[in-house]
C-alpha cells in the first residue's frame, strides 16, 4: 500500500507533467485536503496551480484565494493578505469562497485587499517609510499590543541576572515592515546600529512577530510601512 507522503510525491510529478493544461482537478484536490484539515497538503497543491504561469489566470487566482484562506486559519494574516492581492492582480473579479461570508474577520481581510487593489495612485505593494520620518503617509502605524518592549527588556535582564550576568548599558534600532493588516511581515525585522547582546537581539526579533499595529494609511487606504523602534537597556538592579 502506498504511503501518504509517497502518494503526494506521485501527485506532484503528475501535476507538473500537466503544466499548461487545465488544473481544475488540482484545485478540487486542494479543496478536499482543506476539508480534511490537511493544510500542508492543500498548500502544496495550491502552489502547483498558482505558480504555473501557463495555467489559466482565473484558476491561478482561485488558487491564490484558497492559499490566503489557509494562511489566515494558520494565523498568518500577512501571508493571507499577500495571497489575496496576488489573486486580484491576476483576476480583478476573483470570487471569494463561501466561507468568507460566514467568517467576518476573514471577509474583512479580503475586502481590505479588494479596496487596496482598486484605489488609484500606486501599486498595492508599495512600501512607504518612516525612517526616520514618515514620508507620504496620512497616518503612521501605531503599536497597539503584543510587543511590550520595556517588559521584554526587563524580563531578559532578570533572566541574565539570575545566572550572575549583569548586562551593560546598550542600545539598538529595530527596523521592521508593518503590512496592510497591521502585522509584522515575516523576515522583515532586523537590527541596525546595535550594541545589544546577540541573545537580546534574537529575543526581540522573535517577539516582534507578535506585535499588532494599526496600519499606516494613505487616503484612508492601508499601506505597507517600514518603521523603526529604538531599544535601550541599562544595568539590571534586580528591582
Amino acid at each position: 500500500m502506498i504511503g501518504r507522503r509517497a502518494a503526494l510525491v506521485l501527485l506532484l510529478v503528475l501535476t507538473r507533467a500537466l503544466a499548461g493544461q487545465d488544473v481544475s482537478s488540482e484545485l478540487q484536490a486542494a479543496r478536499h485536503q482543506m476539508a480534511l484539515r490537511h493544510l500542508d497538503s492543500a498548500l502544496t497543491l495550491l502552489e502547483i496551480v498558482h505558480d504555473d504561469r501557463q495555467a489559466p489566470a482565473a484558476q491561478r487566482a482561485a488558487a491564490f484565494v484558497l492559499d490566503g484562506v489557509v494562511q489566515f486559519y494558520e494565523g498568518k494574516d500577512s501571508l493571507a493578505a499577500r495571497a489575496f492581492r496576488k489573486a486580484l492582480a491576476l483576476d480583478s473579479v476573483a470570487v471569494p469562497p463561501p466561507i468568507m461570508a460566514a467568517d467576518s474577520a476573514l471577509g474583512a481581510l479580503w475586502l481590505a485587499q479588494v479596496a487596496s487593489m482598486t484605489s488609484p495612485g500606486y501599486p498595492a505593494d508599495t512600501l512607504f517609510t518612516c525612517l526616520p520620518r514618515c514620508v507620504g503617509l496620512d497616518e503612521a502605524p501605531r503599536l497597539i499590543g503584543g510587543f511590550d518592549v520595556p517588559r521584554l527588556v526587563t524580563e531578559w535582564g532578570a533572566d541574565q541576572n539570575q545566572y550572575g550576568r549583569r548586562p551593560d548599558r546598550a542600545q539598538g534600532t529595530l527596523r521592521l515592515t508593518v503590512d496592510t493588516v497591521g502585522r509584522v511581515e515575516p523576515g522583515s525585522a532586523e537590527f541596525v546600529s546595535s550594541t545589544l547582546p546577540r541573545e537580546l537581539v534574537e529575543w526581540m526579533i522573535a517577539n516582534s512577530l507578535d506585535a499588532a499595529f494599526s496600519p499606516g494609511k494613505v487616503r484612508h487606504r492601508p499601506v505597507r510601512v517600514r518603521i523603526e523602534i529604538h531599544i535601550m537597556t541599562r544595568p539590571f538592579d534586580g528591582r
